[in-house]
């Protein structure tokens, strides 16, 4: 994704990401901050930007809209800082997919 469309959905640029690469681009923004509640967040699934709120868990993020899950498994980060975390993205009970990557807030 790119700014402008993360821009689009949360209505501002994301506070924090989740990206395949350090450098690539995000597939996950979140609308939050380090330390603090995660209001809303996007990802785009087929060419369509999808909003997810947040839906509780179990000390992981997860995120939802519709079938679609989010679970975003990352220890405490500091602003700035991007660490190693894994997010398993779902659609129902027909997919099911894991990915690991980068998490940064910030900076």
């Amino acid at each position: 994704m790119v700014d402008a469309e993360i821009a689009k959905v949360l209505g501002s640029p994301a506070q924090c990401t989740f990206r395949y690469t350090s450098a690539g681009k995000p597939i996950l923004a979140l609308k939050g901050t380090p330390g603090a509640t995660v209001t809303t967040a996007v990802l785009k699934v087929n060419a369509h930007l999808v909003e997810l709120q947040p839906a509780g868990g179990d000390g992981n993020l997860f995120l939802t809209s519709g079938p679609i899950s989010v679970t975003l498994s990352v220890d405490e980060v500091q602003a700035g800082e991007k660490v190693e975390a894994d997010m398993v993205f779902a659609i129902g009970e027909s997919l099911r997919v894991g990915y690991s990557g980068y998490y940064q807030c910030g900076g």
